[in-house]
């Protein structure tokens, strides 16, 4: 079960790590407790003993005893103080050191009992203090880098050394051992400070998240790890040499008139200033692709975003907002740049919507596993699509910046790119990206305060979906939920379920306000966590996105007649019945969905929430394909292997 309390962004403890912290707390407490303890009882001694301290080292022994002569010399030397040190060690070593071992008396027999707990103690006590304070110091390296980890480094190392030295002073060295810990004290420090150093420059960047085995770093089971470090030993997802390095398109609200087309540019790629300009033309038969000198051109400026701090590779992030464009036509366009080193000026081509019939892709919790590569292959790159749309955990970046490179797989391996049958040019696919809590790195509705800068979250900055006042917002500026509207066919609503903005307020508020403006023939919603859940008792159903789904969304959906909805988030496989006022409904919405794009199937049994109104509830790895004309819809959904799970229809 996930509870609300986020160590890093994006991850969660489960009720059996946070009894472990829990545990680690206090334990920390108990030793500190107990340290403290000691140097009370060391106040203690110092304060109560007597002046002749030597008559409690050793109990009054019996005539023969093997300690008689020694505690009879004691006597003597009380009386007449004249026993030197060089008589002393007449004293055999075996039976001094039996002598040693006598029981001891008062005060001092408790404090000869603890010293070794003690010590042992202290020992764990020093490792915890460094280990949490090591823990700041990684959480600081990952979020900022190294210049807000001085105090706390000189923090650290002053603990070592005072540790060290408690130590040495604690076992009380003769001056053989003396030299030894001498030598390993000095020897230690230097090694301890290379091996930090060497810690801090392997996780300055640190990525860690889930579901991206198929990408390149550290990876066990469903996690993931890589580092600014082990990146710069691996292939770039944004080469110098590739202009740009990555190419997709997003929508805008008027989706059938307008695009977003993005791309990336590493730093290096540009000498001195990095202006690159689209040209474009709408195609026609017999147009010369080689000569796009009477092209319409335009200069692009980058966004706001700026790459991690600790990345060894740099880059821009470019959006041409290409406006006034006729429906069902055909555009080619060039991305180039006088400033770039190298330059291919491949020509691609983007088709908008037909009114007469659009297919669709739709699902959620993707990721970089291996069934999503086996899904894209076998299923999605099967399909003569016009849209892509993605309900959220999509890159499952965590909104931790620097697992950007889970967004670049994520596009790169998406079958977003197509050979137009028409030009035979690269047709890109639009795609509408909904967010998750593995987008936003929070659970919905937990009090947190996501961190908008300028690279995080990565979802905003990489996908613009939305304007203001007819441009382009800044990342920061950009909002989670968004509407695209294609003609008079199809609305289509993408929605945020708690993780930036609330579902009830100003989401609610703007969702009512175009509900009422527009009058499609079609309304869509897509959203990551599920109203009508496939899987109730999973780990990752949220009843409180149920709940308030169900008080504020679901009598918006009935009574504006949304006709199909998009659930995702439980990473299983459903399909409702049509479902108007909590009931059966012939004109009621259509909920599908359930988010298992590239995930592991989750085991036990799917449960549904409201059973009477599922008709199928399943763990399987799905993806839905939507035909939509203005007749009717058909809605078929596919494993990862091609093979058909389910179908739906519904007419006007």
């Amino acid at each position: 079960m996930y509870e609300n309390l986020p160590i890093l962004r994006g991850m969660y403890f489960t009720m059996f790590q946070y009894y472990i912290i829990t545990a680690y707390f206090a334990l920390t407490v108990a030793i500190l407790g107990t340290f403290v303890t000691d140097i009370i009882l060391n106040w203690a001694l110092h304060c109560t003993k007597p002046k002749n301290e030597i008559e409690y080292e050793f109990e009054r022994s019996e005539p023969d005893s093997p300690c008689a002569d020694r505690n009879d010399r004691i006597q003597s030397y009380e009386q007449s103080n004249d026993m030197n040190s060089e008589e002393d060690d007449i004293m055999p070593i075996e039976r001094r050191a039996r002598c040693g071992k006598t029981r001891c008396k008062g005060i001092s027999c408790l404090n000869s009992t603890i010293k070794v707990l003690i010590i042992v103690l202290e020992i764990l006590l020093a490792l915890l203090i460094l280990g949490y304070l090591d823990l700041l110091l990684v959480f600081d390296i990952i979020e900022g880098g190294l210049k807000i980890t001085s105090f706390k480094f000189l923090l650290f190392m002053s603990i070592l050394i005072c540790l060290l030295i408690r130590f040495y002073e604690k076992f009380e060295p003769r001056k053989c051992t003396q030299k030894i810990i001498s030598v390993v004290f000095i020897v230690s420090l230097p090694l301890i400070f290379a091996l930090f150093y060497a810690q801090l420059t392997f996780i300055k960047g640190f990525c860690l998240c889930i579901w991206n085995q198929a990408t390149p770093g550290l990876n066990h089971g469903e996690g993931h790890l890589s580092s600014a470090y082990t990146r710069s030993h691996m292939p770039s997802t944004c080469p110098v040499d590739e202009t740009p390095c990555l190419l997709y398109v997003t929508l805008p609200e008027n989706s059938l008139n307008e695009v977003f087309i993005n791309f990336h540019v590493n730093v290096e790629s540009c000498e001195g200033s990095c202006t690159p300009t689209l040209l474009w033309k709408e195609y026609t038969t017999g147009l010369d692709l080689q000569d796009s000198s009477n092209w319409n051109k335009f200069t692009i400026n980058a966004s706001d975003y700026e790459s991690p701090k600790n990345e060894y590779s740099k880059r821009y992030i470019y959006t041409a907002y290409m406006k006034s464009l006729k429906p069902n036509t055909r555009y080619v366009f060039q991305i180039t740049s006088s400033s770039w080193k190298s330059q291919t000026a491949k020509t691609y081509v983007y088709k908008t919507f037909d009114e007469s019939k659009i297919v669709i892709v739709d699902g959620g919790d993707v990721g970089n596993s291996h069934i999503t590569e086996t899904m894209n292959k076998n299923t999605v790159s099967k399909i003569e699509m016009d849209l892509i749309m993605l309900g959220g955990d999509i890159a499952y970046d965590n909104n931790i910046a620097a697992c950007y490179r889970s967004w670049d797989y994520l596009i790169k391996r998406l079958p977003q790119q197509r050979t137009d049958p028409v030009t035979g040019l690269t047709r890109l696919i639009p795609t509408i990206y909904g967010v998750g809590n593995h987008d936003m790195g929070i659970n919905p509705y937990n009090g947190a305060k996501i961190t908008h800068n300028a690279n995080e979250p990565a979802f905003k900055h990489y996908f613009p979906q939305n304007t203001y006042d007819g441009k382009i917002p800044y990342g920061t500026d950009r909002k989670s939920y968004s509407l695209q509207k294609i003609g008079n066919l199809l609305e289509i609503y993408s929605l945020d379920t708690g993780y930036d903005t609330k579902m009830e307020g100003e989401q609610m508020e703007w969702m009512i306000l175009n509900l009422e403006r527009n009058s499609a023939t079609y309304r869509f919603a897509q959203y990551h966590g599920p109203v009508y859940s496939a899987c109730k008792q999973d780990a990752h159903f949220d009843h409180t996105v149920s709940d308030k789904g169900k008080k504020y969304w679901i009598p918006i959906f009935d009574r504006y007649n949304m006709t199909i909805v998009f659930e995702n988030h439980t990473h299983s496989f459903k399909r409702s019945k049509r479902i108007k006022n909590g009931k059966e409904d012939s004109t009621g919405t259509l909920y599908l969905g359930e988010g298992n794009w590239g995930v592991k199937k989750p085991s036990g049994v799917c449960v549904p929430e409201n059973a009477d109104l599922h008709v199928k509830s399943t763990l399987d790895n799905n993806i839905w394909k939507v035909e939509v004309t203005p007749t009717g819809i058909i809605a078929t959904a596919y494993n990862e292997n091609n093979e058909q799970l389910d179908r739906t229809t519904i007419d006007v």
